[in-house]
């Protein structure tokens, strides 16, 4: 076995090994949809900070990740990448040693370019590769999870009343989305950025759908939902995906969110969405805990901040 960068040439049997791992997944969940075709990989081919192992020609295993964008998880200053879960695949063979030798091969290139911040995503049933990360320096950040979607009662309104909250309507919202961002940025998530201004909000939520429960007049908690997800199971086109969500602390517990949660879900049962996603910061307590009574988790997306001082070093690559 050898390690050498990942091209173009190695698309096809890289493609092959993510829709095999794919139906591992399928095996344990056997409603989540049909998909035939492995996402593109030409952008991790091109962009060159991918790598391969190889043995006689045959593709062992594959680690990539995208082009590096600034301020990771919010300026934070940190350089930072993401392997989604199609950038990366290996055979079951010797799995964690395949894995060790691809992130080290592929964190001196990273690294090298300045990339502090690596994050990457993996099935939730892949123990072997979890651990194998958690070995190399890996923490949890993110979660994905799903459920089918059954058609159940409409909630009665003895709690509250439940709508879709019109796009002329969505800045009633605004002040819970800016309790959530408080929220976000104390322990234990101290995810720290800034309050939303109206105009933000509504640029930001322009494609998006948004649920509210209402007592007194007044909305108390809400859902968001878009179309795209962060994996390319959660946009395969028959997954709806939950993005948001929040309940001012005074309603929490009273089953108001949980009626919400039904109504939205019939919403989307009657335009034949029978996939419910959602993915969320497992590093937040509160939405982990109520996520997880409901939803399978199915990915969880690993984080490893690398020392700055290491940044940019060519003495990482090695000598030709």
């Amino acid at each position: 076995m050898y390690i050498t960068e990942f091209t173009a040439k190695q698309i096809p049997q890289a493609q092959r090994l993510v829709l095999a791992e794919y139906r591992v997944l399928q095996s344990k969940l056997p409603w989540l949809p049909e998909i035939t075709a492995a996402p593109n990989l030409d952008d991790f081919a091109a962009n060159q900070l991918g790598v391969a192992a190889l043995e006689g020609g045959c593709l062992l295993g594959f680690l990539c990740c995208s082009n590096p964008f600034p301020d990771a998880f919010h300026t934070t200053g940190a350089k930072g990448s993401f392997t989604p879960l199609h950038a990366h695949a290996a055979i079951e063979q010797d799995r964690a040693g395949l894995y060790d030798h691809l992130y080290q091969a592929a964190a001196r290139k990273w690294v090298a370019a300045g990339i502090v911040s690596h994050a990457i995503c993996f099935y939730s049933h892949d123990q072997v590769s979890l651990e194998q990360f958690f070995w190399n320096g890996f923490g949890m950040r993110c979660l994905d999870a799903i459920k089918e979607n059954t058609a159940v009662p409409d909630p009665q309104p003895a709690l509250a009343s439940y709508y879709e909250v019109a796009k002329t309507d969505l800045t009633s919202l605004l002040a819970m989305q800016n309790q959530l961002i408080a929220h976000l940025g104390n322990s234990p998530c101290f995810m720290k950025y800034a309050a939303m201004s109206e105009e933000r909000f509504l640029v930001a939520n322009e494609e998006n759908y948004f649920f509210a429960a209402q007592t007194r007049g007044k909305p108390v908690a809400y859902l968001r939902f878009s179309m795209e997800g962060e994996n390319f199971i959660s946009n395969c086109g028959k997954v709806i995906n939950i993005s948001g969500a929040f309940c001012l602390p005074e309603f929490r517990g009273s089953g108001i969110i949980d009626q919400l949660l039904d109504f939205s879900a019939n919403f989307w049962y009657r335009r034949g969405y029978r996939l419910l996603g959602v993915d969320c910061e497992s590093i937040n307590p509160t939405a982990r805990r109520y996520w997880l009574k409901h939803f399978t988790p199915y990915t969880y997306s690993l984080v490893r901040r690398i020392d700055e001082k290491a940044a940019g070093c060519t003495d990482l690559l090695p000598q030709g």
